[in-house]
């Protein structure tokens, strides 16, 4: 009995010294390394790692414990000992510092506040240069191949700090990034000109621009839209594609001016008139030569007193210009007396209206009232009534005068008009005679009192009689002659009779406005003298 209850005892004391252990192992925080590594794990392959961003722990089966000072091949403050989780790659740490296998025999001298060295089961390899961390320390041993702590890559020691470089198991890659672009151009065009369309771009391996097709990753172009348009560049690449745009605004061109000009009379004698008509197209502003600002269609009377161009100068809306221009020819003539100052014919003087042939008042010339203005009365009286010298040669020729009779027959005067005798006028009872180089003409002409125009044309054979405009006669010469230079003479009466020259002075002939010129006139110039 007593043995029996000596041995419930021991039994007792047994058990109760197991329970006061085990409440000892995990009450008392000084269990060894060893303990901690091999109570919470199934393997004896443990990972000494410092986790990766954003890396949760429910990636590790087991967060064994942290450890201050503890120091695994590298200088750190903080290591985490972990068991992986299945199927949890490397690259789910930013460094695996090292692979090792628990050796229970020194671990148990270990605590984890106290430096412990743990025996790599392989060699740490570092990575090529271009992948390694920066370079780490550790406080044993690591240049001698004997040394507990030898690394084969380590590059230096100082006392107990071991310079190495730290191997990098991040796999991971940065993803490539999308092209960038630029795209430009002048902005702004008149429809039928050209700009200039220039893109650059970067990380672009494809380039297409809408409305060019495909282009090289940077370049130029010149492009004539003929309406606002936007070119827009696609830009390709490993990283994907990126747009950029750029837009050309086409305005319509302003409609350019024009205008034209004309006259109705491009060849006129001295005194006539003629029109100008001038029209034009988009302009805003006109101005014709000789004529000042004008309105932009219109027409205008114009006596121009010598050969004149009308030029239109026509303003556009954005000042663009044009020019239009027609020419007036003056004829003048050799010589032209007007006799409009009276004063000087009654003193003897007539004077030449183009200033080059002053007649002399020689005898039997009165003034008188003209057709227009002042004319002379050739009085009847034998001897010239008035002579002009030095007149060159004529060999074509028009002389035209106004006249008027007093309506007598028996009115006579011998030479009415001569050209150095090589040609000649006569009137006598109411009859034109005209003698010219082997040939003459003699016509009827009224003799109503009234004003009538008179012409002579000679083309150096036949000689043409005008009345008012009209052909009043007609002859050709048997041979061709030019009115030589000399003296033209005007009212040369030879009749000595003083009954006859009695009947002349009681009947006189009026004259008016005499022209000569070296060409012939047409019958409608000779209409308007």
């Amino acid at each position: 009995m007593t043995k029996i209850h000596e041995l419930k005892n021991k039994v007792l004391f047994r058990t109760a010294k197991v329970i006061f252990l085990a409440l000892i192992f995990f009450v008392v925080p000084t269990t060894s390394l060893a303990a901690a590594l091999t109570q919470q794990q199934s393997s004896s392959l443990i990972a000494v790692v410092q986790s990766a961003p954003g890396v949760p722990a429910s990636a590790f089966v087991s967060l064994i414990t942290a450890f201050s000072n503890i120091t695994v091949n590298q200088a750190s403050s903080l290591i985490t000992v972990v068991q992986t989780a299945p199927g949890v790659p490397a690259s789910a740490f930013v460094n695996l510092l090292i692979s090792f296998t628990v050796d229970t025999s020194t671990a148990q001298q270990a605590t984890p506040a106290t430096n412990q060295v743990v025996t790599p089961t392989t060699p740490v390899t570092p990575l090529t240069q271009t992948n390694q961390q920066t370079t780490q320390s550790s406080i044993y041993g690591c240049m001698s191949s004997s040394a507990t702590n030898y690394n084969p890559h380590a590059t230096s020691q100082t006392g107990v700090t071991c310079i190495y470089p730290v191997p990098s198991t991040d796999t991971s890659t940065t993803p490539p990034t999308a092209p960038t672009c630029s795209i430009s151009s002048s902005g702004s065009v008149v429809a039928g000109q050209s700009a200039s369309l220039t893109w650059t771009s970067t990380g672009a391996s494809s380039v297409s621009i809408t409305s060019i097709g495909s282009k090289a990753s940077s370049g130029s172009i010149s492009v004539s839209p003929t309406q606002t348009t936007t070119y827009i560049g696609t830009f390709s690449g490993s990283g994907g594609s990126t747009t950029c745009q750029t837009t050309i605004t086409v305005s319509q061109p302003v409609p350019q001016p024009s205008c034209g000009i004309s006259a109705s009379s491009t060849t006129i004698l001295p005194g006539q008139s003629s029109t100008l008509t001038w029209t034009s197209n988009n302009a805003t502003t006109g101005s014709i030569t000789s004529i000042g600002n004008v309105v932009l269609s219109s027409s205008q009377s114009v006596s121009p007193t010598q050969t004149t161009t009308y030029t239109g100068n026509f303003v556009g809306q954005n000042n663009q210009t044009t020019s239009c221009q027609t020419t007036i020819t003056v004829t003048q003539p050799v010589a032209w007396w007007n006799f409009d100052n009276q004063s000087e014919v009654a003193a003897g003087f007539i004077r030449d209206f183009e200033g080059s042939y002053n007649a002399q008042n020689v005898n039997s010339v009165w003034t008188a009232n003209g057709y227009n203005g002042g004319g002379i009365s050739l009085a009847g009286y034998n001897g010239t009534g008035f002579k002009a010298g030095s007149i060159p040669a004529i060999s074509q020729m028009t002389l035209a005068f106004r006249m008027k009779t007093d309506g007598l027959t028996s009115a006579t005067i011998d030479t009415l008009i001569a050209g150095n005798w090589n040609f000649s006028i006569n009137y006598k009872n109411g009859t034109f005679g005209m003698g010219i180089h082997n040939g003459s003409l003699e016509k009827s002409v009224s003799v109503d009192q009234n004003w009538h125009s008179y012409a002579v044309t000679y083309d150096g054979r036949n000689v043409t009689l005008y009345m008012d405009g009209q052909v009043a006669g007609f002859a050709t010469a048997a041979g061709t002659g030019t009115i030589d230079t000399g003296d033209w003479v005007f009212g040369s009466i030879s009749n000595s009779n003083s009954t006859n020259a009695t009947i002349l002075t009681t009947n006189n002939i009026s004259i008016d406005n005499l022209q000569i010129y070296n060409q012939l006139l047409s019958s409608t110039q000779l209409q308007s003298l």
